[in-house]
């Protein structure tokens, strides 16, 4: 039951998180686009800055809020406060993502205004008939390449405070954005893919650009899962943690892309069909509730539900080798998230 409650608590606050990030990204997006940041790709930045500090604002008033409540609940274990409990320690991870959702798509328009002279569409969309050159797409890959050293470099340092992890995030989510779109800059500017109409602008295109991602993100998690194994047998337990880390976080990125890659598809898909219709956008809402009805369900059964078994396991483990140390720094929030 206990269980049952989480996963359903963590289905919801992930999606409301991702709803609320989207919005972010909206509202962020028509600051770039104002007559004030939209004049040279050094106020874009000062933009992102300013959408993050908006963000910070908002999760310190939330935080003032809720204290008290998180704090009775720490006294006192019953069902109504370890639901109190579980609701701080979800609200801080929809938080986490909200930020690193928003402010990492925003970063990367601001790089690639930066890169092409041109400030992409609030959705991330170039202007049509628009040529990349190669030099543009080798920095829009090394730009996600940089922030996927820093996501490296984050996890190897480690940390407990609160912009540790926000900062940690938007790295990994930035690199993906720039994989992403760096990729799709790739397949626009193949002659050969056009000529076969399979560039990302047409749905099998999208289709083919995320198989692609797909296949080249589960090598790259395959090669870093034996990088990991291959420390299990490391006597050093500090350096055991950090590549464990390391690891964790720079999977997480190259699941984000592959989830990006798709929805970029989903999104196309519903468009093609939708404007099919009379009414287009009753059509594409029609469109989101049954692909909702379909996907949601399965993952929270499945995939969600394995994820919170896999972290009560873990988090046992780690008590019990707390306690044959003679310890007790096993549960603390900021403990868990940092690994």
């Amino acid at each position: 039951v206990a269980e049952r409650y989480e996963s359903r608590t963590k289905c919801w606050a992930m999606l409301n998180a991702h709803m609320a990030g989207f919005a972010m990204i909206s509202a962020g997006g028509d600051l770039q686009h104002s007559d004030l940041f939209i004049r040279n790709w050094g106020l874009s930045f000062v933009s992102v800055f300013i959408s993050a500090a908006f963000l910070l604002v908002l999760f310190s008033i939330r935080n003032c809020c809720s204290s008290t409540a998180e704090e009775e609940a720490e006294a006192d274990l019953d069902p109504e406060q370890e639901a109190a409990k579980l609701y701080g320690k979800e609200s801080v991870e929809a938080e986490d993502d909200i930020f690193s959702l928003a402010t990492s798509f925003l970063l990367v328009q601001a790089i690639r205004f930066a890169i092409t002279g041109v400030l992409p569409s609030k959705l991330g969309t170039d202007p049509e008939m628009m040529e990349f050159f190669a030099g543009q797409i080798v920095g829009l890959y090394a730009a996600g390449a940089v922030l996927c050293a820093l996501t490296a470099t984050l996890s190897v340092v480690g940390g407990k405070s609160r912009l540790w992890h926000l900062a940690l995030g938007t790295c990994s989510m930035g690199f993906a954005w720039c994989f992403l779109f760096a990729s799709r800059w790739l397949f626009e500017s193949s002659t050969s893919l056009t000529d076969r109409s399979i560039s990302p602008t047409t749905i099998s295109g999208r289709v083919f650009l995320s198989l692609v991602l797909s296949v080249l993100s589960c090598g790259a998690i395959i090669v870093l899962d034996r990088v990991e194994d291959n420390q299990a047998g490391d006597e050093d337990e500090d350096r055991r943690r950090q590549v464990a880390r390391t690891v964790k976080n720079i999977v997480t990125g190259l699941s984000i892309l592959i989830g990006f890659s798709w929805e970029h598809s989903f999104d196309g898909c519903v468009e093609a069909i939708s404007s099919q219709w009379k009414h287009p956008l009753m059509m594409k809402l029609l469109g989101i509730v049954l692909i909702s009805l379909v996907v949601i369900p399965a993952w929270r059964r499945y995939i969600l539900q394995k994820v919170v078994e896999l972290e009560n396991s873990k988090k046992e483990k780690r008590e019990a080798m707390a306690e044959l140390r003679g310890g007790s720094d096993a549960s603390p929030l900021s403990d868990e998230r940092s690994e």
